[in-house]
C-alpha cells in the first residue's frame, strides 16, 4: 500500500478495530506500525500489489439456539388478604405512600418466624423457622430499607423484637436485630444476651457480601450453619471470644437489601464456593413496573400492632399448633414440583400466615399461600439466574448473557439509551475489563454481533447460548 509512520499507524489500527475480534490491544499494533519505521514498501516491489480481501462474511455465521424469553416475575398479593400484618401496618402505609407491599408483608412474616421460633411448635412438623432474604429493588425508587425499619417497629411496639446494642444485657424472650462485622461476634453477643432469635439486618448487602468475601473469613460457613439451625460454636483459645449454641436451640434470619444493577456482582461475590447458599435464600425483586415517587406520608400504627400482638400471643399459648390432614397433602404433592428447600420455606409461611390470621391450624389455604411465596422464589431465581459466578469477569458475563435473554429473540441493539451497553452501564468499566467481558463472549460464541455499527447498519448483539435452559 505504499504506507509508514503515522499514516500506516492509523491505517492498521482502523483495519484491526474494523474485522479484528476484540479485546484489542492498540500499543501491539501501534508497536507492529513503528516496527516498519526505517523499512519502505512500495506498490511495485509486491508482485501484482498487495490486495486486502477482507470480507465481513468470511467467517462462519454460528447459528442461534432457540431463545425463549424468561418472563418476569409477578408477586402473588392475593395471599396478603384477611391478615393482621396487611391490614394494620402494609395497607395504611401503602395507601398513603409509594410503597409496595410486598416489601413490608414478606420481611413481616420473616420477622414473625424468628420470634415464635421454638416458641410455638408445629405437630409433627419442623420446627425451624429462620427465613434468609434479598430484597432487590432500584435506589430511591423501591424504598427496601424503610420498609424493613418500619417493619421492625411495628414488632418493636408488638414487644416482640429490639436492637442490639452495647447496653443490651438480656434478650427477655424478644428477637434481637444486628448488622454484624462477623458471625463469631454474632454468635458471642446470642450467647451472652441469652438470646435464641437473631436477626441479621443489611440495609446494604454489600458490607454482607465485603465480609463474607475475604479470604480467610469463615462467615459463609457460618450462614449455612446459621440456616439450618446446625451446631454454632466458637472454640478459640481466647475464651473472652468463645461460644456454643446447641443445634435446634436458636433461630436466624437474614435480611439484606440491594439494587438489580448490584445485585449480581454481589451475589457472585458472597455465594461462590458456599454450595446451597442460593438454595437458602429468598428473594423479593421490585414489580417490572415502578410507581411514581410521592412524598411520604408518616403512619402511626402503634396502636394498630396491638391486634396483631393478640394474634401472637394467642398462638404462642397454646405451643403447638397442628397442620390439617389436607394442608399436609398439599405440601407432600408440591415438593416435587418446588424442591426441598423451596418447600420447607412454603411450610414456614403457611405457619406464620395461618397464625397472623388467628387459625387454629394450619389449613389447606394457609398452605397455598405458602406454596404461592416459594413458586414466586423459584420465579425470581430463575429470572435472575442466581449461580454463583467464579470471578468479577464471569458474573459481568452472565449479567450481559441474562440482559440479552430477556430481549424478544435474544436480539438487542448495541447502543442507544435502551442499548446493551447503557444496560450494562459500559462507562462503568475500563476499557480492558470491557473487552474482556463482551469479546470473551463472542470468542466463545456465546453472542454474534451483527451490522457495521453505521447509522444505516446499526450493530445488533444476538445471544447465541441460553443461560437458563428451559425445564
Amino acid at each position: 500500500m505504499g504506507l509508514s509512520g503515522d499514516a500506516l499507524k492509523v491505517a492498521l489500527l482502523d483495519i484491526v478495530h474494523k474485522w479484528c475480534q476484540p479485546p484489542i490491544d492498540n500499543s501491539k499494533v501501534e508497536q507492529v506500525a513503528r516496527s516498519f519505521e526505517n523499512e519502505k514498501y512500495e506498490p511495485e516491489n509486491v508482485p501484482g500489489g498487495l490486495i486486502l480481501d477482507i470480507k465481513p462474511d468470511v467467517a462462519p455465521v454460528i447459528e442461534q439456539d432457540e431463545i425463549k424469553i424468561i418472563p418476569y416475575p409477578k408477586f402473588p398479593h392475593w395471599i396478603m388478604e384477611d391478615t393482621s400484618i396487611y391490614r394494620n401496618l402494609v395497607k395504611p402505609v401503602c395507601d398513603v405512600n409509594s410503597r409496595y407491599p410486598e416489601f413490608m408483608f414478606v420481611p413481616s412474616l420473616a420477622l414473625l418466624l424468628n420470634f415464635l421460633g421454638n416458641k410455638l411448635k408445629v405437630e409433627m412438623r419442623s420446627d425451624r423457622g429462620g427465613i434468609f432474604m434479598a430484597l432487590i429493588g432500584t435506589k430511591g425508587q423501591t424504598i427496601k430499607s424503610s420498609s424493613v425499619e418500619d417493619v421492625m417497629a411495628y414488632f418493636h411496639h408488638i414487644g416482640c423484637l429490639a436492637h442490639y446494642s452495647n447496653e443490651t444485657k438480656t434478650a427477655e424472650g424478644r428477637s434481637l436485630v444486628w448488622t454484624i462485622g462477623s458471625t463469631e461476634g454474632f454468635g458471642k453477643q446470642m450467647q451472652d444476651t441469652n438470646c435464641v432469635n437473631g436477626v441479621l439486618f443489611f440495609d446494604e448487602f454489600k458490607l454482607l457480601a465485603d465480609k463474607a468475601g475475604i479470604e480467610s473469613s469463615s462467615m459463609k460457613s457460618h450462614l449455612l450453619s446459621l440456616y439450618e439451625q446446625g451446631k454454632f460454636q466458637n472454640s478459640t483459645k481466647d475464651k473472652s471470644k468463645q461460644f456454643s449454641l446447641a443445634p435446634n436451640s436458636y433461630t436466624a434470619t437474614l435480611i439484606a437489601c440491594t439494587t438489580p444493577k448490584n445485585f449480581h456482582d454481589l451475589w457472585s461475590t458472597f455465594a461462590y464456593g458456599a454450595e446451597g447458599m442460593d438454595d437458602r435464600f429468598f428473594f423479593l425483586l421490585e414489580p417490572e413496573h415502578l410507581q411514581e415517587l410521592t412524598p411520604q406520608v408518616t403512619v402511626d400504627t402503634t396502636i394498630n400492632s396491638a391486634q396483631t400482638k393478640i394474634l401472637i400471643e394467642k398462638a404462642i399459648a397454646k405451643q403447638t399448633i397442628r397442620m390439617t390432614l389436607d394442608a399436609a397433602q398439599l405440601l407432600k404433592d408440591s415438593i416435587k414440583s418446588l424442591g426441598n428447600r423451596p418447600s420447607q420455606r412454603a411450610e414456614k409461611w403457611a405457619r406464620a400466615i395461618a397464625v397472623d390470621m388467628g387459625l387454629d391450624e394450619i389449613t389447606a389455604d394457609a398452605v397455598r399461600r405458602g406454596i404461592a411465596l416459594a413458586e414466586y422464589e423459584l420465579a425470581v431465581k430463575k429470572y435472575l439466574d442466581v449461580r454463583g459466578a467464579n470471578s468479577k469477569l464471569a458474573a459481568a458475563q452472565i449479567k450481559l448473557c441474562q440482559i440479552l435473554q430477556r430481549q424478544p429473540g435474544g436480539h438487542m441493539p448495541f447502543n442507544g439509551k435502551k442499548g446493551l451497553y447503557a444496560a450494562m452501564g459500559g462507562d462503568n468499566y475500563d476499557t480492558k475489563t470491557w473487552w474482556s467481558i463482551y469479546g470473551g463472549l463472542q470468542q466463545a460464541g456465546r453472542i454474534r454481533v451483527d451490522g457495521k455499527g453505521t447509522k444505516e447498519d446499526p450493530q445488533i448483539v444476538v445471544l447465541l447460548r441460553a443461560l437458563t435452559e428451559e425445564e
